[in-house]
């Protein structure tokens, strides 16, 4: 499974932004993925992915975040976002 999008930023100072995937159990959660932090360095948009290798048969929720880190300021835009199941 592939999650892709592209971003494009304005004046982001900080840590910057982030892709994950978290896979979740009634009682537990299974993995948690995240991409490093997403710095783009121009005002165009990049694509940007994380890879899960594997997908455990007992998830039930599957979650995906776009984040801002909170220690970053300035705006992130997200297009294109994709999930894809290559399995």
């Amino acid at each position: 499974m592939i999650l892709k999008a592209k971003l494009r930023v304005s004046d982001l100072t900080g840590k910057g932004a982030y892709l994950s995937l978290r896979g979740s159990a009634p009682s537990e959660i299974v993995f948690d993925i995240s991409s490093a932090s997403l710095m783009p360095f121009n005002d165009d948009f990049a694509e940007y992915s994380i890879k899960l290798d594997y997908y455990p048969e007992q998830i039930e929720n599957l979650s995906l975040f776009l984040t801002l880190d909170g220690a970053t300021s300035g705006t992130v835009f997200f297009e294109d976002i994709r999930l894809i199941d290559y399995y």
